[in-house]
């Protein structure tokens, strides 16, 4: 049964879009409206119907008008008014109430629409058996982004809220907008963090949880599979997706399978994202282990950032809606509204100076060329499986081809962020970095601006000679700064001067956290702890292994391992994070402490095998053979970026080859090989990129191979 709505005064399309949960191209095509004007009184149809559940907490119907709701955990004014049909002010108005705070068990009064269910799953559980209750399920904040012609009276007009409270939930100090800002609509939920459990968790099968969200700006059905711990073929088929095209205002039905922990003595279990991992720990006589409790205090991780970290993320989602009705640009359709949508995206990349539809087409056209030839479109339409959109055309836009991918949902990150000093900083990165080694689209590549300048009494306490640090420094110049990050790589996520990669792809990313935290703990708690950002590690025999990376999130999720280095690459407010921390001297010195262990001292320990020329070499140590600060160099360098192994395995051939080039026929020889020569034999035979690029570095800078 179709609803409708009776337009009032301040009503918009955008504003009752979000009231009743659907695009505005829905509600302009349900009611045949050729554009967005709306007079007083006119009745509108929606398509919106209430959901609906068997059971749970409802609010209860005190009159034929109104009805009671009780506040729950992530609630906020503005998602009960979507939830019953009404506005912020009337609620505020029928309860009394000066501000948009609540608490939790508080009861308002409601008025409109249909009384609410909330989704509230009935678990099965065993007699006598107490039960973890989870976090509420995270939803995105609502936001809106500013267009042209926009004033802070106008977009509290369209979005329902006041002025007063918009530049309270943004922390702005004026009312002066710019094109493109993005403004939140709530305040940032509290979640209200675990109870830790103290006994052993055995999971059982409850009943499925049906959770509905509505897309917003920012979403993608990956990032939604994120916050619900759900997989995104789940999503698609529980909602007859085909495709992971979304729409801003779309409804999607999340199922899920809820487990009810039940918790018996006992001690053991396995790690895994949903908190019921036992503590890290190893056995064995000179152990020293770390555990991270299974819960977090959730609230205080996000007020810590939201006080410390703000990120501002701009892109073409919200302006794009629902799409593209047809083509754009040169031999294109050129509908009115489809080309105001594009020209308002390219003046918010300053491609274009205004939004002034058909009469504007040629400079549109334009605007496609140019944005095509910056962005090397013809180099992502090669790379189809990795954005998930096929084929291009000059100086024009197809829905959902190649130039639409990149356009609606290329994105600015601007963070501001407090460093430890408490002075303000600000750094900038993007997503869909153009590289070969491009696994995840929506991941960065940020260098770092960080130089540290530590002394040289530092490095000769860790154990490196003149000769060896300036050597790591080389390294570092292939890398980055200390506070240097990339998340677009196999890696998932790459921190510091000589990029400590993830576990996912096989680094030390972990290791170099476990350091930190075991020979710095207050250090590490003030750059990490207390943001939600944790490792479990044993350290036995001088290493940190095994280590893990452990992320609290929002909605009261533990995730371990390879899935807590991939929620990291997620979120870009924990990228935040580590620029912060790559701030502060002390995290570079264990950077470079890191380093040394991971990869100096293990590659000068190393031992290299192979036959050169008849003469057989089975694991010698590699120095006894590269040990020019020249050939150090590259071989830290090869260590880093390709793993020890690897690195061995590219100067054992290099090395039997020219010992065949030169005559070397006895062991003596051998050790004194021409290693400038291997590493040109190296370059020559390389063929990753990285490994022809990076000994050509060492070679011109002119260190010695003598």
């Amino acid at each position: 049964m179709a609803n409708y709505h009776t337009v009032q005064s301040g009503d918009t399309l955008w504003g009752i879009s979000r009231q009743y949960q659907i695009s505005v191209d829905e509600i302009k095509r349900l009611n045949n409206m050729s554009d967005a004007s709306l007079s007083l009184g006119q009745r509108l149809q929606v398509s919106v119907d209430s959901p609906s559940y068997g059971s749970g907490n409802t609010a209860t119907a005190s009159s034929p008008n109104t009805s009671v709701y009780t506040v729950q955990a992530g609630d906020s004014l503005w998602r009960i008014a979507t939830k019953f049909n009404i506005s912020v002010n009337e609620i505020k108005a029928l309860n009394n109430l000066s501000s948009n705070s609540l608490s939790l068990g508080q009861q308002l009064r409601v008025s409109g629409g249909s009384n609410y269910t909330a989704p509230v799953a009935t678990p099965t559980v065993q007699t006598n058996s107490p039960t973890v209750v989870k976090a509420p399920v995270f939803t995105p904040r609502p936001s809106y982004v500013v267009q042209a012609g926009d004033s802070m009276w106008r977009v509290s007009q369209k979005v329902g809220v006041s002025v007063n409270d918009l530049k309270s939930i943004n922390d702005l100090d004026s009312n002066i907008l710019r094109i493109g800002q993005m403004l939140y609509l709530e305040e940032k939920p509290e979640v209200a963090s675990q109870a830790a459990p103290v006994q052993n968790p055995q999971p059982t099968q409850a009943a499925p949880k049906i959770i509905y969200h509505t897309v917003v700006s920012g979403d993608s059905l990956y990032r939604i599979a994120m916050a619900y711990n759900v997989s995104v073929q789940d999503i698609k088929e529980s909602n007859g997706l085909s495709s992971n095209a979304l729409s801003l205002g779309q409804r999607l039905m999340i199922t899920k399978e809820v487990k009810t922990t039940n918790y018996n003595s006992g001690s053991g279990g396995n790690n895994n994202s949903d908190g019921d991992s036992s503590s890290g720990g190893g056995n064995g006589q000179g152990d020293n282990s770390s555990s991270v409790p299974k819960t977090g205090n959730i609230s205080k991780y996000e007020q810590n950032k939201k006080e410390v970290i703000n990120l501002d993320a701009i892109n073409g989602v919200q302006i794009f809606g629902s799409g593209l009705s047809a083509s754009v640009g040169r031999g294109g359709a050129n509908r009115q509204a489809d080309v105001e949508k594009v020209q308002r995206r390219f003046v918010q990349l300053d491609y274009m100076n205004s939004v002034d539809g058909l009469s504007q087409i040629q400079a549109t056209i334009s605007a496609i060329d140019n944005f095509q030839r910056r962005n090397k479109i013809d180099w992502w339409a090669g790379k189809s499986s990795l954005i998930g959109a096929s084929g291009y055309s000059n100086g024009l836009i197809n829905p959902n081809d190649v130039t639409y991918k990149l356009l609606r949902e290329y994105t600015k990150y601007d963070i501001t962020y407090k460093d430890h000093r408490g002075n303000l900083e600000k750094v900038s990165f993007s997503n869909f970095v153009r590289s070969n080694y491009s696994v995840y689209p929506y991941g960065i590549s940020y260098s770092g601006t960080v130089v540290h300048d530590i002394p040289a009494a530092y490095y000769e306490s860790v154990g490196l000679s003149r000769q060896l640090a300036e050597a790591l420094e080389f390294v570092s110049k292939n890398e980055g700064k200390f506070d240097a990050i990339n998340s677009y790589d196999k890696a998932a996520f790459s921190f510091g001067f000589i990029q400590f990669a993830g576990e996912t792809g096989g680094g030390t990313f972990p290791n170099m956290m476990a350091l930190i935290k075991d020979r710095n703990p207050s250090l590490f708690e003030e750059a990490f702890g207390r943001f939600g950002i944790d490792v479990e590690y044993t350290y036995k025999n001088d290493k940190y292994e095994p280590a893990s990376m452990v992320v609290f999130t929002p909605d009261g999720k533990r995730y371990v391992g390879t899935d807590a280095e991939k929620y990291i690459r997620a979120d870009k407010v924990l990228h935040g994070v580590f620029v912060r921390a790559g701030q502060n001297i002390e995290v570079a010195k264990l950077q470079v402490l890191a380093a040394v262990q991971e990869y100096v001292k293990p590659a000068l320990r190393a031992k290299i095998s192979l036959n050169a020329n008849g003469v057989d070499v089975n694991r010698e140590p590699v120095t006894d053979f590269i040990n020019s600060a020249g050939g150090i160099t590259v071989l830290i360098d090869l260590a880093v970026n390709q793993g020890l192994t690897g690195a061995l395995r590219i100067f054992a051939p290099a090395m039997e080859q020219v010992a065949r080039q030169t005559g070397i026929t006895s062991l003596v020889a051998l050790k004194n090989i021409d290693e400038k020569r291997v590493i040109q034999t190296i370059i020559a035979n390389a063929t990753d990129a990285r490994v022809r690029t990076r000994p050509q570095k060492v070679l011109d800078a002119g260190i010695s191979f003598s």
